[in-house]
């Protein structure tokens, strides 16, 4: 798992500046870039964490069998009711931090290599989750 990073976007207050050295006032969340978390999962006998991946990304840009989309809602229609929760336990399985990504959204699905010569490993998934804020909690 990797985890965003997060800085405070400023402007200079040019209006209360003594001299030339005017005061940077925080304005807005930054994340670094575009706002996401990687994730990395164990892939299951069925595929069935790759389908559902998959099929939520599918939500955003259906098409049909003919190659079309099919699509006609919003973007918030998709993301208002959805919300991701990542928490930390600590050894002994008690939450220790927990962050909730808003309006999370599948941006990749990551392309991985596999071959006979990985047929005694555990396949993974890696995928990066987009969202437009995040809160944390210490627990």
């Amino acid at each position: 798992m990797s985890l965003p990073g997060r800085s405070l976007d400023g402007i200079p207050d040019e209006l209360t500046a003594q001299g030339g050295n005017p005061r940077n006032i925080p304005v807005k969340r930054g994340y670094g870039g575009e706002p996401s978390i990687l994730l990395g999962m164990f892939l299951d006998q069925n595929w069935d964490v790759r389908e559902y991946f998959e099929n939520w990304m599918d939500l955003f840009n259906p098409i049909d069998e003919n190659g079309f989309l099919t699509y006609e809602g919003s973007y918030t229609s998709l993301t208002a009711n959805c919300d991701v929760q990542i928490l930390f336990l600590d050894l002994e399985d008690n939450i220790k931090w927990g962050m909730k990504l808003i309006e999370p959204y599948p941006v990749t699905i990551i392309q991985e290599a596999y071959s006979a010569e990985m047929m005694n490993q555990l396949a993974m998934l890696n995928i990066s989750i987009g969202f437009k804020e995040y809160t944390t909690q210490q627990l």
